[in-house]
């Protein structure tokens, strides 16, 4: 049986009310945290005009649809660096009509031979009464597109296997590396000395994203889910938390 862990995979709104609302027992916020990028709700109010504040140009923004069957593969997902257009049309902000989460492009982010790259981390919940999870730093899905800074075109930016896949120079190899061959890859560039700690951020980071969701999940006896992370880096080797599937 599979157990219901929606709060950790469910749409992209729920799964960030989720982390706000949880760290609240802690007397901070989640966006203090700084464990991912700037993120709105655009169905709130409150959330849409916080975004529309900010100026024209100057960002670059992830729209990402929060509606049915839009999400996974790079569909229902954008990339604008101009909210002119956006702003015409849903400014008004009234609540649940603009049906996405708005989340900040990283600017500076680590690049694998110039190329950008997200990482799949795994949880397994092996029981979910008691809980028993185990954690696996996964893999790293790599763009086959030479990295351009400024452009907004998904074949560009978009970093997932389903991508990659529509390219004329795919290669599995290329565009999927284990994690040990990540860090090595970073090891022998000098790009980190202390190349475990990305591992440990990907680990505890992951333990907040699954605690947040805990009083939501319904648990029987015998149930199990694998929960897939999606993270980003930034050339600081910075650890950002961008969504979770299950």
């Amino acid at each position: 049986m599979v157990s219901a862990l929606g709060r950790i995979g469910s749409k992209k709104k729920t799964q960030l009310s989720t982390l706000r609302s949880y760290v609240k027992k802690f007397k901070c916020t989640f966006e203090s945290l700084n464990i991912q990028p700037t993120s709105y709700d655009l169905n709130r109010p409150t959330d849409c005009k916080k975004f529309f504040d900010h100026p024209d140009t100057g960002k670059m923004w992830v729209l990402k649809s929060c509606k049915n069957g839009e999400g996974s593969k790079g569909a229902g997902i954008s990339v604008i660096d101009n909210l002119r257009p956006t702003r015409q049309e849903w400014g008004d902000c009234e609540q649940n009509a603009f049906n996405y989460v708005a989340q900040e492009y990283i600017e500076h982010p680590l690049l694998l031979k110039q190329r950008k790259f997200d990482m799949r981390a795994y949880l397994f919940v092996a029981s979910t009464n008691p809980y028993v999870v185990y954690f696996n730093p996964g893999y790293i899905r790599r763009s086959l597109a030479m990295y351009k800074p400024t452009s907004t075109e998904k074949d560009d930016v978009l970093t997932n296997y389903h991508v990659q896949m529509n390219r004329d120079d795919f290669k599995p190899e290329d565009a999927m590396w284990s994690f040990p061959q990540f860090i090595e890859y970073l090891q022998e560039e000098g790009l980190c000395e202390a190349c475990g700690d990305i591992e440990i951020q990907l680990a505890k980071i992951s333990r907040l994203v699954f605690d947040a969701g805990k009083e939501y999940y319904k648990r029987f006896p015998g149930s199990f889910q694998i929960v897939g992370l999606d993270f980003m880096m930034d050339k600081y080797l910075n650890v950002y938390f961008i969504e979770g599937n299950v």
